[in-house]
């Protein structure tokens, strides 16, 4: 894209897209360059001399100390981009964790499930109970819609507003000046979520951020890996083919990959982008809104769960009221299976408590 941009004479501006979190090894994330891990030929060079096998085992080596190899590879594009200095009107924007729409075209519109969008799918479903999380870490959370406004505002002050020709401008676009935590986050999901449930749901919603590791993990062999297991026998009983425990490695996959950007608190800052959007006059604010300091989050989350229910799931709104019917029964065999769950840890409570009082009695 960069060597066909240099053939257009009238090139006005470049945008390359990346995200806060290629450069997440770092706090604060500064808008600025930082070292990449590997250049970019190297790299390149490397990968295509590796059979598929012998480069998935040395992958996580190889990426250390970042996560995955999608902002393993955007902090390489980074540098790439930084070749160009004097060469093309370039820069980079950064933004944080791209959401549902906010406002337009219309409010809670999404069209993928990575992310937030899948955790909170799947939960709505009654899929997951628990994720590790830290529900007190501030989450860096952007409207697609606001984004796609910051980018334009971005390709302009780029065009417009350069310091000089080898000035490669970074826009970190963030909700600093508006922040929200996990539990904040998840906590107004369900509270509107609750009012346009799914007619999918197999369970009622318990979901819940889970700040320690090994919590979290008693959480998942109990209340995902053994009703699988349960599930799944109880399929090839009638002679169908098992899935439940398939399904579940793909979604402890995802929360184990959104782990890692829920546990730790990042610091981007933001000056310039702040510095870009006060150069737009009063029309331009609001037709490329884009300023995260004006969003409302408990505004935003009444329609969040509700797109990622008709847009995701695939649930249109017609079905809400046999939705909620479903929900309310699901609600008491939920209330009735802790009921029972309890009576049982009560009961062998006891038992044990009386055995022991009947032993030391009788020595």
């Amino acid at each position: 894209m960069m060597s066909l941009s240099k053939e257009l004479p009238k090139l006005q501006s470049f945008v390359h897209v990346s995200t806060v979190y290629s450069q997440c090894i770092h706090n604060p994330i500064e808008e600025k360059f930082y070292d990449p891990p590997m250049d970019d030929d190297k790299l390149i060079n490397l990968v295509d001399s590796m059979n598929e096998k012998l480069l998935d085992d040395i992958t996580p080596k190889l990426i250390e100390p970042w996560p995955n190899t999608y902002v393993y590879t955007k902090s390489v594009a980074e540098n790439i981009v930084k070749t160009q200095s004097g060469l093309l009107p370039i820069g980079i924007f950064r933004p944080g964790i791209v959401i549902s729409t906010y406002r337009e075209p219309i409010r809670g519109w999404v069209d993928n499930l990575h992310g937030p969008m899948g955790i909170y799918a799947a939960a709505g479903k009654g899929l997951i109970r628990s994720h590790n999380c830290d529900g007190s870490v501030k989450v860096c959370l952007v409207p697609v819609d606001l984004t796609t406004n910051a980018l334009i505002v971005s390709a302009w002050d780029i065009a417009n507003n350069r310091r000089s020709k080898d000035d490669i401008p970074i826009y970190n676009y963030v909700c600093y000046e508006n922040p929200i935590t996990y539990k904040e986050m998840t906590e107004m999901t369900f509270k509107y979520g609750h009012l346009t449930p799914t007619k999918d749901a197999i369970w009622y919603c318990n979901f819940g951020p889970t700040k320690y590791r090994l919590l979290h993990l008693f959480y998942v062999y109990l209340f995902h890996l053994l009703p699988a297991f349960i599930m799944d026998i109880g399929m090839l009983c009638f002679a169908k083919k098992p899935r439940f425990q398939k399904m579940y490695n793909r979604l402890h996959k995802m929360l184990n990959l959104c782990s890692y950007f829920s546990l730790i608190e990042w610091k981007p800052t933001n000056e310039r982008w702040i510095e870009a959007l006060k150069k737009l006059n009063s029309e331009d604010r609001e037709l490329f809104y884009c300023d995260m300091k004006d969003v409302v989050w408990d505004t935003y989350f009444k329609t969040y769960f509700l797109g990622i229910r008709i847009y995701l799931l695939k649930d249109p709104i017609y079905t809400l009221p046999q939705a909620r019917k479903k929900w309310e029964r699901l609600y008491w065999i939920h209330q009735t299976f802790k009921l029972v769950i309890a009576c049982i840890f009560l009961t062998i409570t006891w038992t044990m408590i009386l055995k022991l009082f009947i032993t030391c009695k009788s020595a």
